[in-house]
């Protein structure tokens, strides 16, 4: 006959063992999974940032006779040193070193190849980020191209330049090309990022990244929690007596198992959570977040050259340029 009284006990002790096992193996996963994606997350960012780049962003393309009526367009008549301007194209680069190694030893420099349909009238270095960096303009307007010489040019470090153009152009048609190891031929112009530039701020203190604090706390509650719930796992091993090995290993609670391994995620989670907590109050926070490039005041879309050779010419009377209107 079966004893309901073994059977009922059987159980019960299933039971506790399922109890006791449910949530310890849940908060495993859980941080198994947190630490595989912190982990990747780290693996990414060092494989990204062992490449060489160097990235030439637009800041702003502008066709500024666009947009006018007709017949005012018509009337209008302007000339740039004896040359007649048909139109006028704006457009400012910065070209920034985004990659981790130094750009130094070029085989060719850095150029700026300038669309036909248009023909280069005003050049400019607007900025060169450290101040000190050498960087000099080559403009051969014969060529319609332009030559960036600097002999090294660091991470994070860049410069700004601006172009006032004769004629039309589409921003697809402006290529920089360039000869040096680990670095493709002709480099693709990208958007310039709205977060990737700030403005220079004398009174400047260190931002506090309220994302990185909060999701810190959060990972350093989870991490308590797991290594707790590692801590309170009362389960003994059994008593082997004639088992066999097979046998024994079925009966040993799956919380022990567990245990050892919970206590190291739990630990990991917490270092994590203390991590970005004081990235989020730093400079320099655990998960490296991007440097913003730092401008002077008045750079960023900084003035129309046009508008500075026309505050030239009422300085200087004598300039030959002039932007006249024709009589009907």
């Amino acid at each position: 006959m079966l004893d309901t009284n073994k059977l009922a006990q059987q159980g019960e002790d299933m039971d506790t063992i399922l109890n006791n096992s449910i949530v310890p193996i849940l908060s495993l996963l859980g941080g198994v999974i947190a630490t595989v994606v912190v982990a990747r997350y780290y693996f990414l960012r060092t494989v990204e940032k062992s490449k060489k780049s160097l990235i030439p962003y637009i800041d702003f393309f502008s066709e500024l006779l666009d947009g006018i009526d007709p017949e005012v367009r018509d009337s209008l008549s302007i000339k740039y040193h004896d040359i007649e301007v048909e139109d006028l194209i704006e457009v400012q680069f910065l070209v920034a070193n985004a990659g981790e190694k130094p750009i130094r030893d070029l085989i060719k420099p850095l150029a700026l190849e300038i669309p036909h349909s248009s023909k280069i009238m005003n050049v400019a270095l607007l900025h060169i980020s450290p101040k000190g960096r050498e960087v000099l303009l080559d403009v051969d307007k014969n060529k319609n191209s332009i030559k960036f010489l600097f002999d090294l040019l660091n991470k994070d470090e860049f410069f700004v330049v601006k172009l006032l153009l004769n004629g039309k152009a589409d921003i697809d048609d402006f290529k920089f090309t360039i000869t040096v190891d680990d670095l493709p031929p002709v480099l693709e112009t990208e958007s310039l990022p709205y977060d990737l530039v700030e403005i220079e701020d004398d009174d400047e203190s260190s931002e506090i990244e309220w994302g990185f604090i909060f999701v810190g706390i959060g990972f350093l509650i989870f991490g308590v929690m797991v290594f707790y719930l590692a801590m309170n796992v009362s389960a003994k091993l059994p008593e082997l007596g004639d088992k066999t090995i097979i046998a024994y290993l079925f009966e040993v609670p799956l919380v022990l198992v567990a245990k050892w391994p919970t206590y190291m995620v739990g630990f990991f989670v917490i270092l994590a959570g203390i991590g970005m907590m004081i990235g989020g109050v730093s400079d320099a926070n655990i998960l490296n977040k991007k440097k913003k490039l730092k401008l002077p005041k008045g750079i960023k879309r900084s003035k129309s050259l046009l508008a500075k050779e026309l505050k030239s010419e009422q300085e200087k009377p004598e300039d030959v340029s002039s932007v006249e209107s024709k009589k009907s």
